[in-house]
């Protein structure tokens, strides 16, 4: 069974700050317009003792959906760590899923904003090397616990690398004696060659060095 893992629920207070201060001053600008407009005066055909129930309504008009649609985000937002590779998937209308073979990470780093320290989470950088030689990033957000994290993340890594250096070890590679061996029998067909009869040269003798060695060139 997959360990799917997710998110730190207060990730969704990062996603959801730039919001909640827009909404928080358009908050303040309606009450403030609601002190200094007096009961007579009707601003923008609005009355005054409408302000706030228009202000409380156009909040929850823009902040409903928003929040609905964050709580998607985090819900499809998982990764998992699996013996070869970490699987993150994450989208709401487009799904998109990212692995990251243990082999192929090169760091991993963690970022904070001074809300995500006031909260106590982090957002983990992923570097790999691309197949264009190029490195590339995952980011994966509202993580608590990222110190345990990478910890476990890297004991996957240097596993991964070691048991992949043993294989690359265990491949078959032409030994020195392997090497010696066709060379000495090179030098035995070479000696053969020159002892046969009617191996002579155009003068009647032995073939030369030169003639010899262009006869082994055909041969090969």
């Amino acid at each position: 069974m997959e360990d799917v893992r997710c998110l730190d629920p207060k990730v969704k207070v990062i996603w959801l700050s730039p919001l909640l201060l827009v909404a928080g001053i358009f908050t303040l600008l309606g009450f403030a317009a609601y002190l200094v407009v007096p009961p007579e005066v009707a601003l923008y055909g609005v009355q005054r003792n409408s302000i706030p129930l228009l202000v409380l309504a156009l909040d929850a008009l823009a902040c409903i959906p928003v929040y609905i649609y964050s709580e998607l985000v985090y819900r499809n937002f998982t990764f998992t760590l699996t013996d070869t590779n970490i699987l993150v998937r994450q989208g709401v209308i487009t799904r998109k899923s990212t692995i990251i073979p243990y082999v192929a990470i090169q760091d991993i780093t963690s970022e904070r904003s001074l809300l995500e320290r006031l909260l106590g989470i982090a957002t983990i950088e992923i570097e790999t090397a691309g197949s264009s030689r190029l490195a590339s990033e995952t980011y994966i957000p509202g993580i608590a616990n990222k110190d345990a994290l990478i910890a476990e993340i890297m004991a996957m890594v240097n596993a991964a690398k070691s048991a992949h250096a043993e294989r690359e070890g265990q491949r078959p590679l032409p030994s020195a004696e392997r090497i010696l061996l066709a060379i000495l029998r090179e030098l035995r067909r070479i000696g053969e060659s020159i002892g046969k009869p009617g191996k002579q040269n155009s003068n009647g003798g032995p073939p030369s060095a030169y003639e010899q060695y262009e006869r082994f060139k055909k041969e090969k």
